[in-house]
């Protein structure tokens, strides 16, 4: 009796361990691996300084939302964006943390949080500025993902 439990608890951790192996290797969630790659085409425009590629990414719905300051549309914040990126002549974009959410009830949805640090100079050694930013992100799948809403807070404040 003693042998056929062991026997079946070998079985089932195995089993447990094959599970955790199979998960392991399975592919990114499609909207994790589509949100990551139109994040990825946002910081190469950014760095690239092409403001139309960027804001191709970003649906024309888009909302900024802003601490204690008035929300940017799509129009306002690509004119920000604009501005910013004749500011510096060199901006460096690194993001990480990336946490992707699909929308239980619908698909074209997902909630997505990630930090961005944007740095931007004049070409010397180092960047004259820099800011790491914690971004809390609604994005709309539409044939592609597309950012919808975003709240951006200073990460250490």
């Amino acid at each position: 009796m003693e042998r056929i439990r062991k026997s079946r608890l070998s079985a089932y951790l195995a089993l447990v361990a094959l599970q955790l192996m199979l998960a392991a290797c399975s592919s990114p969630d499609p909207a994790e691996q589509g949100v990551a790659e139109a994040l990825e085409r946002i910081s190469d425009a950014v760095e690239a300084k092409d403001s139309k590629a960027v804001m191709g990414e970003i649906d024309e719905d888009f909302t900024l939302r802003r601490t204690g300051r008035e929300d940017l549309n799509h129009f306002l914040a690509g004119r920000t964006l604009r501005h910013l990126l004749d500011r510096y002549r060199d901006i460096t974009v690194v993001t990480s943390g990336l946490d992707v959410t699909q929308d239980p009830l619908r698909d074209d949805l997902a909630h997505v949080r990630f930090n961005v640090l944007v740095t931007g100079g004049q070409g010397r050694l180092l960047p004259e500025r820099g800011e790491l930013y914690r971004i809390d992100s609604q994005w709309r799948h539409d044939g592609q993902w597309r950012l919808l809403q975003a709240t951006a807070r200073r990460a250490l404040e």
